[in-house]
C-alpha cells in the first residue's frame, strides 16, 4: 500500500491531500474511527460536528 514510501512520506502526502480538499475544493473533511461507527446516530453526530450533512 505504501508503494516504497516511508510512513512519514505517506503521512505528509495525506496531510497535503487534506489541505487541498479543505482549501481548494472548499469542502468539509472529517475523520472517524471505529468508535464513531457503533450506530448511525453516533456517526451522524460526528459528521454534524464538522458541518457535514449526508445526502437525503
Amino acid at each position: 500500500m505504501r508503494r516504497g514510501r516511508s510512513p512519514d512520506e505517506v503521512f505528509h502526502e495525506e496531510k497535503r491531500r487534506e489541505d487541498w480538499i479543505r482549501g481548494v475544493e472548499q469542502r468539509p473533511l472529517a475523520r472517524w474511527g471505529w468508535t464513531h461507527l457503533t450506530d448511525a446516530a453516533t456517526l451522524a453526530r460526528r459528521l454534524a460536528a464538522f458541518r457535514i450533512r449526508p445526502p437525503a
